[in-house]
């Protein structure tokens, strides 16, 4: 009986190899006539002389990149922090490339959240959107979160990001990025862009529309891109861009500004697109941006003031960026209509007022007690709200009706009377701002340990924590900056470093 079993299992294992070979080699090749239709295409589209340039670029590396955070630290002040020169990006000033060997994720300032690490071309998109302090903005596409972390330096404090996704799974990316860089002006939503619109109406000066494209100027990057390019094209792409520009359009305010972006080289997924959204929104237009090293204009008439990179004329991948702007004094009603809507003054998210040392003294006492060791203004302007055990920071009314994966600044959870803070308010504070904070230099061994999630000890530290009492949290920092929690016992420092963002 076994035997027969065998022999059958065998012969069934057999044939699904052969399916799934045979599969495998029909997806090969479908892909592979889908590339002899890109590069067709492509050649059409640029000519042979830059056609044949191009090809030679898609057996060189991809170039890699980090940002500096400037809602921590200037680019000048980043570079004590990195083990190679500057050699900036040219259309982000605050971007550097980085060089083989050096992997960023392993830097401690990189957990300190002073740089956000991304290709040079994605870098686009957030650089080019004109965002000032205190404007509120939209990144309606936003996943993974390295565009969402520029805007929210770039709006400030008293600014405010809401950071979309339609996906939830994306979506949490964008919270965790968004917390471990040290942001508290945002709040994180995996929603559809028309429910937003009908929630917020025409509430943001700036929005950021990094639509979902075909990938082609990702190939080199991300090879896979080519089989997923073959199942669905430009084609199936522009419609859904134009409807997400349409919807984003709606939410802008009346002067306010908006970006479209793709990281393709199809003009269907691009001027096309921007044409018809063009004719079907005459209030916007097309502005120049400052022109940069590597920037090729748009294709065909009218586009001229669009930005392309191309691999083989600039030092990143494939990218495509049009700037628009609202004529202001048209369209200036309010489409919006949740609760956000029948409290705002005319286009704004309005801002919580009211008493927040009020709502802090109604927490639990151990969440009192470590709230009164902040001493920094700006935490004085957010209110507490309890949500099952966590305590959020908020700052604006938001509507209600909206799927939201965070509303503010997640800063502990309260168990038992016991506060317990949390990663994200480590990264949102500085160090000067914490009554018990323990700073180490860079290059002290003890900063890797903590990263490691080590126990810390007089003989790590000396008496560098004895000003910390003993039960009470300690914010750890490096040259000043925070990296995250540990609990002082008995002389020594309990590590509370996250597990997730640990070194290994």
């Amino acid at each position: 009986m076994g035997k027969k079993s065998t022999k059958k299992s065998g012969k069934t294992s057999g044939k699904k190899s052969r399916k799934m070979t045979a599969r495998a080699g029909e997806t090969g090749g479908q892909t592979a006539e889908a590339m002899e239709r890109f590069a067709l295409r492509l050649r059409a589209q640029i000519g042979e002389e830059a056609f044949a340039a191009f090809l030679r670029t898609r057996d060189e590396e991809p170039l890699r990149g980090i940002r500096a955070n400037t809602g921590k630290i200037t680019p000048e002040a980043l570079m004590p922090f990195l083990p190679f020169d500057r050699d900036e990006v040219p259309w982000c000033p605050e971007g550097f490339y980085v060089p083989e060997g050096i992997t960023p994720s392993a830097l401690p300032a990189y957990q300190a959240g002073l740089f956000y690490i991304q290709e040079p071309s994605a870098m686009l998109p957030a650089a080019l959107l004109p965002v000032k302090e205190g404007d509120a903005v939209l990144d309606l596409c936003a996943a993974p979160g390295g565009k969402s972390v520029a805007l929210a330096a770039k709006a400030g404090e008293k600014g405010f990001l809401v950071s979309n996704d339609i996906s939830a799974a994306r979506a949490r990316a964008l919270v965790k990025n968004l917390e471990m860089e040290g942001f508290t002006n945002f709040c994180v939503t995996a929603e559809a862009p028309a429910r937003l619109r009908a929630a917020f109406g025409r509430v943001f000066d700036a929005v950021l529309v990094d639509a979902p494209c075909s990938g082609e100027g990702m190939f080199r990057r991300d090879p896979a891109l080519k089989k997923s390019w073959a199942a669905r094209g430009p084609e199936d792409y522009s419609p859904l861009q134009l409807e997400i520009l349409l919807e984003a359009e709606k939410m802008l305010k009346p002067g306010g500004y908006l970006l479209y972006s793709t990281c393709t080289f199809s003009e269907e997924e691009d001027e096309q697109v921007i044409g018809r959204f063009l004719a079907a929104c005459p209030r916007m237009e097309i502005v120049s941006v400052p022109r940069a090293e590597g920037f090729a204009p748009g294709m065909g008439e009218g586009f001229a003031d669009c930005v392309r990179i191309w691999p083989h004329i600039a030092r990143g991948e494939g990218h495509f960026a049009a700037l628009m702007r609202s004529r202001a004094g048209q369209d200036s009603g309010i489409s919006g209509t949740g609760t956000v809507q029948e409290n705002a003054a005319a286009g704004e998210i309005p801002v919580i007022t009211g008493d927040p040392d009020a709502q802090r003294r109604r927490l639990a006492p151990g969440a009192d007690a470590f709230f009164s060791l902040i001493g920094a203004p700006r935490f004085k302007r957010l209110f507490p709200r309890i949500y099952e055990e966590k305590v959020l920071l908020v700052g604006r009314q938001l509507p209600g009706e909206l799927r939201y994966l965070r509303t503010g600044l997640l800063a502990g959870t309260e168990m038992d009377g016991r506060f317990v803070p949390s990663a994200a308010l480590a990264r949102a504070l500085r160090k000067e701002e914490y009554a018990c904070s323990v700073d180490l230099e860079p290059d002290d061994p003890a900063v890797i340990r903590y990263l490691r999630g080590e126990t810390l000890t007089a003989d790590h530290i000396g008496d560098r924590a004895a000003h910390v009492p003993a039960g009470a949290w300690a914010l750890v920092c490096m040259g000043g900056y925070p990296l995250g929690w540990a609990l002082a016992v008995d002389g020594t420092l309990r590590n509370k470093y996250p597990a997730a963002w640990r070194m290994v």
